[in-house]
This record gives structure tokens, C-alpha cells and sequence, in this order.
């Protein structure tokens, strides 16, 4: 019974810890089926009725060729990501100090919250800007992802020409 009581704050930790986890995949996925406007009036449970319109958008012309290049760039960051959590891994196991635990801990928050969340402040800021649909959000994107040295998107791709930060119009 001891065991039990002491169990429950963990049980209760994880169950909090994994729903705040899922959250942003159902918003994901929820929103998907939605169009642009109502996404932008707010954040609605229910799913919409847009999924086969949103699909058949996404599936233009040009899907396969930003596909391509979107996994080109997807694998070349996944082998830095690996190579370097490699190392760090290494490094945390083998060396002892002072706040290695707390190095742990910080890296495991950092994993429980989906990267993809990023995208949904920069579409409300396009859409306080009344940049939506415009060469001007994409312009934007540009110039913010050069900032945060992350210089290899699909986008940057997207014409097929290939080319870098350095080589754009800022």
C-alpha cells in the first residue's frame, strides 16, 4: 500500500507530462482540417470539414519536387542532430560534474515539446502583418531562418535552383 502512495505523484507526473505531449499533435492534426480563415479566428476541439480541399491543395505540382528537397535537407540535419547527441550523450555518461543532472533533465523538457510548435507564432505574427499568402512572408522566413544559422530549407529549394543564405536577395 506504501509503494502504491508513493507511486501515485510519478504516475500523476508522467500522465500530466505525456498529455501536454499529445496536445500539440491533436491541435496539429485538428487544424488540418480547417481552413486558412477559420484557423485564424482561433482554436477550435472539433474537427472541420476542409481535410479532402487541404489535401488536394497540398498535393500541387510542386509537392514532389518540395518533398524531395525537403527530405534532402531532413536527412542531412538528422545525421548533424545524431552525430552531435552522440557526442553529448557520450559525454554525460562517461564525465561526472556538478550539474550533470540537471544538463539531463533540461535536455528531456527540451524533447517533450514538439519543434512544429514554432510554426504556429510565426503564422499569427504574417497574420497581424497581413502577410499571408505573400512573397513577403516567404521573404520574411528567409531572412529569420539566416538569422538563426539554419541556412539549408526545402524553401530555399523550392525552385529547383538550389542556393543558400548568402546567395539570396535579403
Amino acid at each position: 500500500m506504501k509503494k502504491t502512495i508513493k507511486k501515485c505523484p510519478r504516475v500523476l507526473a508522467i500522465v500530466i507530462v505525456s498529455l501536454i505531449s499529445f496536445v500539440p499533435f491533436y491541435y496539429t492534426l485538428t487544424m488540418s482540417t480547417h481552413s486558412t480563415d477559420e484557423i485564424m479566428l482561433g482554436v477550435s476541439a472539433i474537427p472541420g470539414k476542409y481535410l479532402l480541399t487541404n489535401i488536394s491543395t497540398a498535393l500541387n505540382d510542386t509537392f514532389w519536387v518540395a518533398f524531395k528537397n525537403s527530405l534532402i535537407v531532413s536527412l542531412l540535419s538528422m545525421t548533424g542532430s545524431v552525430l552531435i547527441s552522440l557526442m553529448a550523450g557520450y559525454g554525460l555518461v562517461v564525465y561526472q560534474f556538478r550539474l550533470k543532472r540537471v544538463i539531463y533533465n533540461f535536455v528531456l523538457l527540451t524533447m517533450m515539446v514538439p519543434s512544429v510548435l514554432g510554426i504556429i507564432g510565426y503564422m499569427q505574427e504574417m497574420r497581424v502583418l497581413r502577410n499571408l499568402n505573400s512573397a513577403d512572408s516567404d521573404l520574411a522566413s528567409q531572412r529569420f531562418r539566416c538569422v538563426l544559422d539554419y541556412p539549408v530549407s526545402a524553401e530555399f529549394f523550392a525552385d529547383g535552383t538550389g542556393g543558400e543564405c548568402a546567395h539570396r536577395r535579403l
